[in-house]
Parts: structure tokens; sequence; C-alpha cells
């Protein structure tokens, strides 16, 4: 079996057309080799038979053809002498003739053909040529009728002794003698050509008989081995034929797991077994990819599942994110408003302060211009002193309340701050959140495209608000500075105000000591109105920063009613994203 299979595998590495090629040329070579060998052996024996008739047969016919014309000369001789009268010697002389030549001529012809030795024939050629010679005088002889009924008996008769006493005599005797001479080499040649003719035939018969058998054998052999060439090229081809026909069968029964045969093969067959192998291979590709679907609208499900669950959580982040940036915006609103009722009520004490100042200013003004008259009129300096003493200590009351005022709107500003850090965390958080879900887009595929656009809004939302909260935290940070510089201001204008205060209190220590020291009192009332108009400027300067803060109030309150609404709006597209995404799944 193995030996079957190895001859079939190996067969098979040649093409069918010229595997049908090489058998079909076997056989013709082969019917072309016993074509040869049976126009050789018919050419062979066609030789022989010719040189048969060529050689024995025609001189054994020639010898024939001579012995019968020579027993027809002898009854024509006998014939000759009982012929009456010598119109009848004449025709048989003209038969004896005809005999005569026919006879010379087989023996040409015997000649020609005999390819022995040839003494034998030419004695007897020579004998006919004397027996011509005698013929011609005995038919003489007869026409003159110089023969009697004596010497007739002579005739044929060789070995007769008598010859009679006239020359006539004779001459029937020679030719008597010749005749017997010419039948015994006739018969020996006849004899020897029948020998020869029968080797020959003989010699013939066995080369036909062994050419007929070579001839048979080797139809034979061309038969068995063109059967053979054409078994082997029909089953080199049907066998391989049957396999792929089974790996067929099997493929369109829905079988995969098997193995084809004869793809080794590189004549046609092995092309239909790789289309096999291919169809096969197909087969297979086509169960995995089945399976592989099958799993992958199972992982999809279970992804979608998972993008669902993001969603809900990323949704829910994503409201607590729009609730605490609404409730951060609300109380940076609030914290606004504060900071702008602040501010105007700062503004508010900064302009008494300026008017009590003022007031101040003036009434320094006038101690100044009356000191000269102090010792004229001490209690009207007096009363004077009593009144700036009252409103210094109004002027330090109102600058300790604003002092308060800008430490709460310090607090403020810090509070607000630190919503803002929250708010900036917030949208970081939201940035990440976006990030992630246009991540868990991008896994989801074709599913995901509508959920990262919402992803990519959310995220431009956060960036806009972490923007918003820059701006807002660059807007507080002016207020810090602007509260920071009122603050200074404010204790200077303290410090000064308490140093009035403080001078004020010795004025009205010393009103009685006035008297011998009036220079002095004017020099300190030109201190006190250098320093009142001091505390006048950076008043105004109190005033105009409590005007930047209450600006940068309104800016900040803008700013958080624009986080808020970018909230609502946060909150609605988190809410059509979702909406579109459960419609999507």
């Amino acid at each position: 079996m193995n030996i079957f299979k190895n001859g079939m595998r190996a067969i098979g590495r040649i093409r069918i057309g010229v595997r049908m090629v090489a058998g079909f040329g076997i056989v013709v070579a082969l019917s072309v080799v016993l074509g040869a060998f049976s126009l050789t052996s018919s050419s062979k024996l066609a030789s022989l038979t010719e040189n048969l008739f060529e050689g024995p047969y025609k001189i054994s016919s020639g010898l024939s053809g001579a012995t019968e014309n020579a027993l027809r000369i002898q009854i024509g001789m006998q014939q000759s002498l009982m012929a009456a009268g010598e119109h009848e010697v004449t025709e048989v002389d003209e038969r004896v003739k005809g005999f005569r030549d026919a006879l010379s001529a087989s023996l040409v012809e015997v000649e020609a053909a005999y390819q022995g030795d040839k003494t034998a024939l030419t004695n007897i050629l020579t004998t006919v040529k004397s027996m011509e010679a005698k013929h011609t005088k005995l038919f003489d002889l007869l026409r003159t009728g110089q023969f009697g009924d004596g010497e007739l008996m002579m005739i044929g008769n060789p070995d007769n002794k008598y010859y009679g006493a006239n020359l006539e005599q004779n001459e029937l005797g020679i030719l008597g003698r010749l005749e017997a001479d010419l039948f015994k080499g006739l018969s020996g040649l006849s004899k020897e050509a029948n020998a020869t003719a029968q080797e020959f035939m003989l010699g013939t018969e066995e080369t036909s008989t062994s050419t007929m058998i070579l001839l048979l054998a080797l139809t034979g052999i061309v038969t068995c081995v063109g059967f053979v060439v054409s078994s082997v090229v029909t089953v080199s081809i049907t066998y391989p034929l049957s396999q792929v026909q089974k790996d067929m069968e099997c493929l369109s029964n829905g079988e995969s797991d098997f193995e084809v045969s004869g793809v080794e093969r590189r004549d046609e067959v092995g092309v239909m077994a790789q289309s096999v192998l291919i169809f096969q291979q197909n087969a297979v590709e086509m169960e995995r990819l089945q399976a592989g679907a099958k799993q992958s609208a199972e992982q999809a499900e279970r992804r979608r599942q998972e993008v669902m669950d993001h969603v809900s959580i990323f949704e829910r982040q994503v409201k607590d994110v729009a609730e605490q940036l609404t409730g951060a915006s609300g109380d940076v609103t609030q914290g606004s408003d504060t900071m702008t009722e602040l501010s105007g009520s700062s503004r508010e004490i900064a302009g008494q302060m300026s008017v009590s100042i003022r007031d101040a200013a003036a009434n320094v003004a006038e101690a100044a211009s009356a000191a000269e008259e102090m010792s004229a009129s001490i209690q009207e300096i007096n009363s004077q002193v009593d009144s700036s003493a009252r409103l210094t200590k109004n002027a330090v009351s109102q600058a300790e309340d604003a002092r308060g005022v800008m430490e709460e709107l310090s607090n403020k500003a810090a509070a607000i701050d630190g919503v803002l850090s929250i708010i900036r965390e917030i949208a970081d958080q939201t940035n990440l959140l976006a990030l992630n879900a246009t991540i868990e887009a991008a896994r989801a595929g074709d599913a995901g495209r509508g959920f990262a656009v919402v992803a990519h809004e959310v995220k431009e939302l956060a960036e806009q608000s972490a923007k918003a909260a820059g701006e807002i935290g660059t807007q507080i940070a002016d207020v810090q500075h602007g509260v920071a510089a009122t603050a200074k201001a404010i204790e200077e204008i303290g410090g000064i105000i308490h140093e009035v205060d403080t001078s004020t209190e010795a004025i009205g220590g010393s009103v009685q000591a006035q008297g011998a020291a009036t220079g002095q009192i004017s020099e300190s009332m030109q201190m006190a109105d250098a320093r009142t108009s001091s505390v006048l400027t950076e008043i105004t300067k109190v005033v105009e920063a409590m005007e930047a803060t209450q600006n940068s109030s309104g800016a900040l309150r803008n700013a958080a009613e624009g986080v808020l609404n970018q909230s609502g709006s946060l909150r609605q597209n988190v809410d059509d994203f979702t909406a579109k995404l459960s419609e999507t799944g």
C-alpha cells in the first residue's frame, strides 16, 4: 500500500496532460517498434520467399519445364520416324524445334538462377546443342526417306549395340545416347534443386515460425505494457480525483477537520486539491470569524454595558460638579454682592472720613489762625479743641470701622479665592472625566461617536470654567491688593488720627499753659494742618481703592453668573448626551 501511495505521489508530480501524452507516447512507441518489427519480419519473409522463387523454386520449375520439353522432344522424334510424307515430317520438325527452343530457354533461366557449380548444367546445354545438330540431320534423312523399319527400333534405345551399317543408323544411336544423357543430367539437377528447395523451404518455415512467435510475443508485450501504462495513467487520475471528491463531500457536509489529500501534487489534481484546501481554510476561517463575531458581540455588549455604567457614573459626577459649580457660583455671587455692599460701605465711611478730616483740617486751620489770638480768646480755642477732640475720636472710630470692613472684605476675598480653587479643582476633575469619556468613546468605536462629541463639549465647558475661574482669581487678587492697600492706608490714617487725638488731648490739657507758648501752638497747628492734608490725600486713595473694589466685585459677580450659566449648560449637555447614548444603546 505504501509502495502504491509513493508511486501515486511520484506520478502526481507530473501534470495529467504530460502523463497522458507520455502514456500515449509509450504505447505509440511500442506500436511503432511492433510495426517496425512486423515490417522487418515481413520484409525478411518476403525476401526469403523471393529468394525461394528466384532461386530453388525457379531452378526446380525450370528443370521441370526442361524435362517436360525433353520428353516432348523425344516423343516428337518418335512421331517424326512414324510420319508419312514430307509434309508431316516438316510439321514434326517444327514442333521439335519449338520444344527444343523451350528447353533451351528453360535451361537458360536455370543457368541464370543457379548459384552452384554449373558444370552439369553446361554439359546439359552442350548435349542440347548436340541434339539440335542430330535432329537436323535426322529430319533431313526422314524427308529423303532413307530410314527403314529395322532402323526405327534403335530410337530411344541407347544401350543397343547395333548401330547399323550406315551413317544414319549411327546418328540415331548417338541421338539416343544424347537424350539419355540429357534426361540423366536433368534428373540429377532436379534432385539437387528439389533438395535445395526443400532445405530453403525448411529454413523459410523456421524463420517464419520464429518471426511469428517473436511477433506474437512482442504484440503481447506491447499489449501488456499498453494496458499497464493506460491503467497506471487512469488510476493516477481517477484515484486522486476520488480522494478530492471525498474531501469535497466532507466540505459540503460541513466538515472541516480533515487532511486534504493531494496538496503536494503538481498536476491538475494538485491544483484542485489546493482549491479544496483553500475552501477548507475558508471554512475554518469562517467558523473562526463566526465565533469571533459572537465573542465580539458579547464583548461589545459588555463594553456597551460598561460604557453605560461609566456614563451613569459620569452623569452623576458631572451633575455633582454642576451642582458644586452652581453652589460655588451662588457663593461667589453672594460674596461679590457682599463685597459690593462692603465696598459701598467702605466708600461711604471713607467719604465721611474725608468730610471729617476736611472739617478737622478747617478746625486746625482756624486753630492756627487763632493761635495768634489765643491769649485773647482762650475760651474759644478751648471750645475748638474740644470740638477737634470729638471729631478726632469720631475719625478714629470711623477708621476702626473701616479697618474692620477691610478685614471682612479681605476674608470674603480669601473665601472667594477658596471657592475659585474648588471651581478650578472641579474644572480639572471635569476635564479628566471628559478625557476618560473620550477614551471610553474611542474604545466603543462607532457606538461611542456621540459620546465623544458630548465629552468634547464637556471638556470645552470645563476649560471655559477653569478659564473663568482663573479670570475671577485674577480679579480677586486685584481686589485683595486693593483691600490690602486700603487697609494699610486706613492703618496709616488711624495712626495719624491717633496722633491728632494725642495732640488734641495735649492741647486740651495745656490750654491754660498755652498763653506762654503761642508760637509753639502755632507750629503744632501748622503740623496738624500738614498731617491733615496728608490724611485727606490718603482718604482720597482709599475712596479710589473702594471704587476699584466695587468695580472688581461687579466683574466677579458677572463671572460668577457666567459660571452659573455654564454649569446649567453643562448639566443640559450631560442630560442630552445620556439621552442620546441611551437611544443609541
